[in-house]
Parts: structure tokens; C-alpha cells; sequence
């Protein structure tokens, strides 16, 4: 089973699996795997085919398994050195980007010790290389297939070399391994530059559209990955020349908490970077409002620094550069010539005899006076009517937030986290939304005018694409309000995920429900449906029925999955209409059920005519209202209703697919409605949503939890005739 195979033909997957869709794939990767191992490809289609079956792994758990025991086996007496060494690159790309199962690990870690006595020359360095980063500790797998940098250094067998920038232009390589974090990067660098503390020290990508945080759990080389996907869907980039930046990406190394803004470090490394990051955020950025003068005593230090003593007979060319001394907001009232005599008189005046540490911790002393000192700004849209300008400044401290003209920097509103009752995060929206405790005071400050109290706003709700960025800072700052930051509570829902164990578990779940259904003949026998394939099936001969048997066991569809006559197909989508009822309900409610069954097929849009079709999309709140109230006034035309639903959204070919969707919109509204009357049908009922809810990643999910959500015991025991009555969509 587990031997080379001359051919790019398996009839099933090498591990049992119990969704079908990845049965196929796995046939269809070992198919791009034959083709990735034969043929002599460029090195952008290899690249692809790499890409391609690593991102089906990462996409899907249940393929992982099955991914390394294709590599094993066509890694295994390969008769061909060149095929088996992409077999083992395709290994070692794999093995860092996800892990196998607890149930191969064993089989895995056995394959690659024996591999690692029999091989060698680069074979074992691959292997090697494969053990040594088989135990991974990161909870986490990767997001992105591997980028054409890493690829590239994995045939060398060594890792990409980053260049990470500080805000003095200074630069800094490491090396970054493929399971390296932001975080592991810090403690890299840290120990590079001997910085004594990393606490707020943090990796930032920097990219033509904007500057963001990488998480300390994101992995580097998937930053990497989506620069190369952005460059490649992009038009007029560079080209990706080293790891470290595409066109204008690349990583930047600055602090981004500042736990007290009033306390200088004593640490002199971490000084002059603090040094470094207050010139840029007063030169370049012009976050503080500085005046004419202080911006030249500023100026004379930052020379002092950068030039060191001045001399009797000052250079005009060292002060040429206007731009790096002063912000663009104060050197644009004058000529450039003007301005080189005064900042050679500020750097005798305010810099003179001091040397570049005192300079240094004189220039922040003078900063941090500033209440913007520390904060983070993010520009943000007022949703909202106000005496104030609607584009403004979102400025995050330590101690809370700061509303900032965008002009003057003077601050408009001043909030403690401690008066914040919520913050949320429109999980589908650009919005944030900040609602604060009746009993606060909130602080308004005008230059113009004293402080004054205002008490009558009470919410707050702004427009940025930044939202999330706030909101993992608001919390790095003050946990208490995570509960309230909902779309990262989805996050977080999302980065535990659901294991292989659970869907196994979940889908064993509908199964013995549909058994139960079967076994208490609450449903009907398919074969009922006639007799002229019944009774041509008895002229066969004895050998040609046993081979339609197997043909018809072996299907990948089925998957082992008919019991007692009832196979996939009974159960699962279908586009076509049904001629007779799921449920065994009188005959003469069988007419009106197969009616309704062709309501839901025009509903979601798959009517037998263009016409029935662009009447449903004018008529869609009708034909709920009529298949509810046909359904409602029986028991047992409702419970034939929902086995109907529930066929309609099981395992459609395209989960976010517009037919789909509807179905689930209409089986959503059901649920909200009335429940089944029926216990082992609200059972299997309950056993889908669950399944389905599992899945984060299509629109499918969304829908199953918010039909999973609803209060079913109390809509269940309310009479089906008082329902009737309340049908909207």
C-alpha cells in the first residue's frame, strides 16, 4: 500500500476519510503529485503544483495525513534520484507548514529514523531535516501555502536571511526559520542588538498601502507569502529580490506599548531606540504639536547626535537637509536657505558640549511632556453629528483613549478604559463602536477655551479599516474589555478551530440520527418509487449483479455510507425534483410535499424555466409565506418539510454558492419559526446544524450557527396554527 506506484491512478484516498469532497481531492493530489514528480516544469509551474497541494493541507486538516503518506509512498523504493528528491523537498515544505495527526505521528517518525540510516547525500539531509522539525510545539498551522523565497532556500536546506529596519535607517539580518513567530524574531533580535527587555517591543510590516502589527503568533514566513500573493495579483510591483520585502514591504522593529509614558529605561540600547522612534514620530509623522521653537531645540539635540560637537567654522551642508531636522509643517513658512543659519545657531545654542547619550535622554525628556507621547494613532471617520470635524484621530494610550483634531493635535475627548462600558467591533462592517458608563465625566479640551465637562454623549462610532489593529491594542492594554471586542472573540473561535476529532465525531453524529430515522421507517425506502428497474434487475445474471453491487459500494460519494437501501444521494443535495416524499406521510399530502419541494427548488433559483426563476427573485417573500403555511398545518407535512431542508443543505458541491445560501436563509427562517414536532427528526436536526456550524471558513457556517442559536424549546412548544400567522423574511 505503501510502495512507489508507476502511476498517477489511486482509486480512493490512503486514509479513511468521512467528508467525500476530500476523497476526490486526495485522488486528485496524488494525480499533481505524479505530475510535480514526472515532468521537467519551469520553475514557476513547479512552484504552483508545490503550492497547491501544501494549501489543500492547510486548508483542510482531513488531507494532511493523507499528504504525507502520498509523499511516503512515492518516496519509498523510487527508482529515479531526481523524482525522489522532490519528493522529500515537497516533505520538508510540508512538515513546517502543518503537522501529522497523533494516529500517523508514530508511523511518520518511524518512516523518517529508518529513512535516515538507509539515505544519504542530500536524501538524508532531507530527512533529517524532516525529525528534526516533526515535534512542533506551535499551536497553530501556517495560513499560506510556502512563498517562492522559502521554496528556493529549502532546496538548500537553510532558511530565508530577513532584514528587519529600524526607524534611524539602521538595518539588522537574522535568520528566520519557517516555524519562527513574531515573537521568536524579537527574542532574535533583542539578543542581536543585547537589549535587556522586549516587553512592548513588537514586529511591524510596513507596505506601500500602510503600516501594520504582526501578532507575536503570526508566523513570518506567511507574512513573506502574502506580500509574493499581493505582488502577483498586483500590476507594475517589483519584483521579489530577497525574504525581506516585495516593492516597498518590509519589517520594522519599534515599540508599541509603552506601559508608562513618564519613566525613562536604563537601559542605553533601548534608549536610543526610543531616541530614533521620537524623532520620527516628531520629524516625519508631526504627531505632537510642536511649536517654532521647541522644534529648534529639538533640532540642536538631534544634531548634537547626529553630527556631534559643532565646530568654530559650522559646514552650511551638514544642515542642508531640512527635512530631517525639522517637520514639514514648520520648514515650509520659510526658504531652505533661511533655515540653515538658524539650525547651525540651535545646534551651538542647545547641543553644544553635550554628548549623544545626555543628548538622547534631553531630546525624550522634552517629548514625553507631550500628552500624545506614546499613543498610537489610528485616522478614523465620526459616524455620527458633532461640532467637530468627522475625519479625526484615534489616539490609544496606556491610561485610555484620546479623540485628536486632526490639525492642531489638540485633544478632543480624553477617556479612562475604566469609564469604557463596551467596545465592539462590527464583525461584518468597517465600524468600532465605543458606548461609555452613565456616570462618567468625559474631558473636552479646546485651545481656545479651558477644560469644560460634557455629559450628554454617551456613543461613539467611528469608520476605519483599522478596527482590529484597535482592538488588539485596546486589550494588550486593558484585558478586562476583551469580552466586549466581539469580532476578536470570533478570532479566537476561529484560531481554536474544530480538530479532525471533532468532525469525525459531529458527522458520526447525523449518521446514527439518519439510521434511527431509517430503522423507525420515518422515512421512505428509495426503491419504492417503482418497478421497471426492479424487475429488470431480476433478469440479470448472478456475476452481473455482484458487480454492480461492488461498482455501486465502491462510489466515492457513498463512501460506506448506504444502509439498508438508503445511500448518499437520499440524504444530500439534489437539483433535480423528487417524485416522491422523504417521509412516509399519507397519499393524499404526498402531491402537496412534492409541490413544495419544487418551491424550494424555484426559490433557490434552480426553477425549470428563466421566467420561474426571475419570478422567484420578485416573489421570494411569497413563496416562503405559501410553503410555510402549507407546512404549518400539519405535523407531519412540517416534519417532511424539514427533512427536505435538511437534504437541500447537506453537502452542496459549492458551500457559498448563491443556491445554497438560500436554502439555508429558508431553513434559518423555519428554525426561528416552529421546530419539528417529531423527537428523532429535532434530533437529526440538531445533529446538522452542529456539523455544519463547525465551519468557519464559508457563509454556510455563519447561517448553521445562527440557526443552532435560535430558542428552539420555546418555538417548539408553541401550537403551529398561532405561528402561522407571524411568517416574515
Amino acid at each position: 500500500m505503501t510502495i512507489f506506484l508507476n502511476s498517477d491512478i489511486i482509486p480512493t484516498s490512503h486514509i479513511h476519510m468521512y467528508d467525500p469532497e476530500n476523497v476526490l481531492l486526495s485522488c486528485n493530489i496524488f494525480r499533481e503529485l505524479w505530475k510535480y514528480m514526472h515532468a521537467d516544469h519551469n520553475a514557476e509551474r513547479e512552484l504552483q503544483l508545490i503550492q497547491y497541494i501544501i494549501g489543500l493541507g492547510i486548508e483542510r486538516e482531513e488531507l494532511r495525513d493523507e499528504i504525507f503518506v502520498q509523499c511516503i509512498r512515492q518516496s519509498r523504493d523510487n527508482p529515479n534520484d531526481d523524482w525522489a528528491d522532490k519528493i522529500w523537498l515537497l516533505m520538508c515544505l510540508s512538515i513546517v507548514a502543518f503537522q501529522p495527526s497523533k494516529l500517523l505521528f508514530r508511523y511518520f517518525v518511524s518512516f523518517i529514523k529508518n529513512s535516515m540510516k538507509n539515505l544519504d547525500g542530500k536524501l538524508r539531509q532531507y530527512s533529517q531535516w524532516c525529525f528534526d522539525n516533526c515535534k512542533g510545539t506551535k499551536v497553530s498551522t501556517r495560513i499560506y501555502p510556502p512563498s517562492s523565497v522559502e521554496v528556493a532556500a529549502m532546496r538548500r536546506l537553510g532558511t530565508i536571511v530577513c532584514r528587519f529596519f529600524f526607524l534611524d535607517a539602521r538595518t539588522k539580518a537574522i535568520d528566520v526559520h519557517p516555524t519562527d513567530t513574531a515573537g521568536d524574531a524579537v527574542q532574535k533580535l533583542a539578543e542581536k542588538l543585547n537589549l535587556a527587555t522586549t516587553d512592548g517591543w513588537a514586529i511591524y510590516q510596513s507596505r506601500p498601502d500602510g503600516e501594520e502589527h504582526i501578532k507575536s503568533f503570526d508566523y513570518l514566513y506567511d507574512i513573506i507569502s502574502a506580500w509574493e500573493l499581493k505582488q502577483a495579483s498586483g500590476s507594475g510591483t517589483k519584483r521579489l529580490t530577497n525574504g525581506s520585502q516585495s516593492g516597498e514591504n518590509r519589517f520594522v522593529f519599534k515599540k508599541r506599548l509603552f506601559k508608562s509614558t513618564h519613566e525613562l529605561s536604563q537601559d542605553p540600547v533601548e534608549i536610543s531606540m526610543l531616541y530614533s522612534q521620537a524623532v520620527y514620530s516628531v520629524v516625519k509623522k508631526d504627531e505632537f504639536p510642536v511649536s517654532e521653537k521647541v522644534a529648534l531645540q529639538l533640532a540642536g539635540l538631534q544634531a548634537q547626535v547626529a553630527l556631534g560637537d559643532p565646530s568654530t567654522q559650522p559646514k552650511p551642508q551638514y544642515y542642508s537637509d531640512i527635512s530631517s531636522f525639522l517637520p514639514s509643517r514648520i520648514s515650509k513658512t520659510r526658504e531652505q536657505q533661511f533655515w540653515i543659519p538658524i539650525l547651525a545657531q540651535a545646534h551651538r545654542q542647545y547641543g553644544s558640549s553635550r554628548n549623544e547619550l545626555t543628548a538622547k535622554v534631553l531630546y525624550l525628556s522634552c517629548v514625553m511632556q507631550y500628552p500624545l507621547y506614546g499613543t498610537t494613532m489610528f485616522r478614523v471617520n465620526y459616524k455620527g453629528f458633532w461640532n467637530f470635524v468627522s475625519n479625526i484621530i484615534l489616539a490609544i494610550h496606556c491610561d485610555g483613549i484620546m479623540f485628536v483634531h486632526p490639525e492642531d493635535k489638540s485633544v478632543i475627548y480624553q477617556l479612562k478604559y475604566e469609564d469604557i462600558e463596551s467596545i465592539i467591533l462590527d464583525p461584518s462592517d468597517t465600524f468600532i463602536t465605543i458606548s461609555v458608563n452613565r456616570s462618567t465625566k468625559q474631558l473636552y479640551k479646546n485651545s481656545r477655551e479651558k477644560d469644560s465637562i460634557i455629559e450628554s454623549q454617551k456613543c461613539f462610532v467611528f469608520e476605519t479599516s483599522q478596527k482590529n489593529d484597535i482592538g488588539s491594542l485596546i486589550i494588550s492594554y486593558y484585558p478586562s474589555l476583551s469580552n466586549w471586542i466581539l469580532n476578536i472573540v470570533e478570532c479566537s473561535k476561529k484560531i481554536k478551530g474544530t480538530t479532525n476529532e471533532d468532525r469525525i465525531r459531529l458527522y458520526q453524529n447525523v449518521v446514527v440520527c439518519r439510521r434511527q430515522l431509517v430503522d423507525m421507517n420515518i422515512v421512505k425506502k428509495p426503491q419504492e418509487i417503482g418497478g421497471f428497474l426492479r424487475n429488470t434487475l431480476r433478469r440479470l445474471s448472478k456475476h452481473r449483479l455482484e458487480k454492480l453491487r461492488s461498482e455501486q459500494g465502491s462510489t466515492v460519494l457513498d463512501h460506506g455510507e448506504t444502509y439498508k437501501g438508503f445511500s448518499h444521494s437520499f440524504w444530500a443535495f439534489s437539483k433535480q425534483q423528487i417524485s416522491f416524499c422523504l417521509s412516509t406521510i399519507f397519499d393524499e399530502d404526498e402531491s402537496i410535499m412534492v409541490q413544495v419541494f419544487d418551491s424550494i427548488l424555484t426559490f433557490s433559483g434552480l426553477g425549470t424555466s428563466g421566467e420561474a426563476i426571475k419570478r422567484a427573485e420578485d416573489e421570494h417573500v411569497r413563496i416562503v409565506q405559501s410553503i410555510m403555511e402549507k407546512c404549518m398545518k400539519k405535523e407531519s407535512l412540517l416534519n417532511e418539510l424539514y427533512l427536505q431542508l435538511i437534504k437541500q443543505t447537506t453537502d452542496h458541491p459549492d458551500a457559498n454558492s448563491r443556491v445554497n445560501l438560500k436554502n439555508w436563509a429558508l431553513l434559518s427562517v423555519l428554525c426561528s419559526v416552529i421546530l419539528p414536532s417529531m423527537k428523532s427528526i429535532r434530533k437529526y436536526l440538531i445533529a446538522h446544524l452542529k456539523r455544519c456550524s463547525s465551519d468557519f471558513l464559508s457563509e454556510e457556517g455563519k447561517y448553521a450557527r445562527f440557526a443552532d442559536q435560535n430558542p428552539r424549546h420555546k418555538a417548539s412548544s408553541v401550537d403551529p396554527k398561532q405561528r402561522r400567522n407571524f411568517v416574515y423574511y
